[in-house]
């Protein structure tokens, strides 16, 4: 009776699967203005605070340097192993100091294992700083040198993963600098590996920044015909290369 009940749940819920027709994701997060931090987790030193309705990002104290992705800002406490994903965000450089990052941070404990993606302003004195994609844990995959802005420049960034590319965008709407920085996850080296799953984050340096728009969304199939579950190797952490992935 037992095998007849479990029999007849799955048909139930074959058939309602066959009933919903594939469907992009699409947004995952989307606001420009704020009544409560609670939508952000800061760790380390970074803080997060609400001003006129967007949020101050900041600095109490010196990061971890050597693991700059313990200063990162959840976002809410979503987390993801999706590989078709964008995130937008406008910001207000309020203060010099290190930068400001977007993008994953690993949620992996074991250091070595920590594979996310970073796109990093850098909003230091001077006003002439660097573009980098790195990962949380300092290793700079790909950098652009010269990236000039002030204080109170509106800058708006976007970073696009699809599957193993990544593209770095950056918009000053303050004096029309645009830059893009691009990296392709290799098949045959396992030097960077695609991300595992990570929150989505920002990551705070130094300096003051204020947030005044985020979007995050995804191109990722629901209710696809196929689903494949496994472990990391799944998709190439241990299996040493990104070719030796499997899904």
């Amino acid at each position: 009776m037992k095998n007849i009940l479990c029999c007849l749940a799955l048909a139930v819920i074959a058939c309602t699967a066959r009933a919903l027709p594939p469907t992009i994701l699409g947004s995952l997060y989307s606001k420009n203005s704020w009544t409560t931090t609670s939508d952000f987790i800061p760790n380390g030193t970074s803080t997060v605070a609400l001003s006129s309705g967007f949020i101050r990002l900041g600095v109490n104290g010196t990061p971890d340097f050597t693991y700059p992705g313990s200063n990162s800002i959840y976002i809410t406490s979503y987390q993801t192993k999706l590989e078709k994903w964008n995130l937008k965000a406008r910001f207000k450089i309020l203060s010099n100091g290190v930068g400001i990052g977007f993008g994953l941070n690993s949620s992996n404990s074991v250091s070595s294992a920590r594979h996310d993606i970073m796109g990093f302003v850098q909003t230091i004195a001077g006003g002439d700083g660097d573009l980098y994609l790195m990962n949380t844990r300092g290793q700079k995959l790909v950098s652009f040198q010269h990236n000039h802005y002030a204080i109170n420049d509106i800058i708006d960034v976007e970073l696009d993963f699809n599957v193993n590319v990544v593209n770095f965008t950056i918009q000053n709407q303050t004096n029309g600098e645009t830059h893009t920085l691009s990296y392709t996850y290799s098949s045959t080296s396992n030097q960077y590996v695609v991300p595992n799953t990570s929150h989505f984050a920002l990551m705070e340096l130094g300096g003051s920044h204020e947030l005044r728009d985020l979007q995050v969304s995804s191109n990722e199939i629901t209710y696809s015909n196929l689903v494949v579950i496994g472990d990391s190797k799944t998709s190439s952490q241990y299996a040493d290369a990104f070719s030796l992935r499997y899904a």
